[in-house]
């Protein structure tokens, strides 16, 4: 199933049965206003956290009918192809590339390397670009600043920085941004070190993200 997108601000809107939907693997559920027969008719949910998503639309500064998270795409294997605009849903063939092995708690979660540093990053297409923990970005050039938003803490500006990131066997040149402290708090939490967002389509335009097997594939 190939379904066409808008790149809106680094997010990902995809056009699925007459619904605008937001692909987010950083949200274990989906919610919104809408029906999803490609995808199974899947029970959808209005809103999480009391947040629904015209107030998300609003953050965003585009309004869309549906978030799509790990629930559902957890199911199914995806293909971006950021240059063509296109995501296709249930690929069968691999494609060539960079594999990064995934786990899952709800969200994806791979492994990475900063400064040498071992770290784990939830996997997150909600995110328009990498994000990283205070404590990784210390003491680093700020190149600039980030507006940006999240489910559960709503909108923040926050510091970026010049940061390599180590994925496999590849390093990502990133501007990346400083976690604001409500995701510091949730992620570390949980051991989590920062996310990967969509910047990574800036160095890699293909990239299929094989949830049901644990396999993502960068490639070009």
């Amino acid at each position: 199933m190939e379904f066409n997108f808008e790149a809106f601000g680094g997010h990902i809107l995809a056009n699925i049965d007459d619904n605008v939907c937001l692909i987010d693997t950083g949200s274990p559920v989906t919610f919104g206003a809408g029906s999803l027969p490609s995808m199974g008719n899947p029970t959808i949910m209005e809103g999480l956290r009391g947040k629904g998503v015209t107030e998300l639309g609003t953050l965003l500064g585009k309004p869309f009918d549906i978030l799509i998270g790990t629930d559902i795409l957890g199911k199914h294997s995806f293909l971006v192809d950021s240059n063509a605009r296109t995501i296709t849903f249930d690929v069968t063939d691999r494609i060539e590339g960079v594999e990064v092995r995934l786990e899952s708690i709800g969200v994806p979660i791979l492994s990475g390397r900063v400064d040498g540093q071992d770290v784990r990053l939830a996997l997150d297409t909600g995110a328009k670009v990498t994000f990283l923990m205070p404590s990784l970005v210390a003491g680093g050039e700020v190149v600039g600043h980030y507006d940006d938003f999240y489910i559960t803490c709503g909108a923040f500006t926050c510091g970026n920085y010049r940061k390599a990131v180590g994925l496999a066997d590849v390093t990502l040149d990133l501007i990346v941004g400083e976690l604001p402290p409500d995701l510091e708090n949730g992620l570390g939490s949980i051991g989590i070190d920062g996310i990967l967002g969509n910047d990574i389509f800036n160095h890699y335009p293909k990239v299929l993200y094989d949830l049901p097997n644990g396999i993502l594939t960068l490639g070009r």
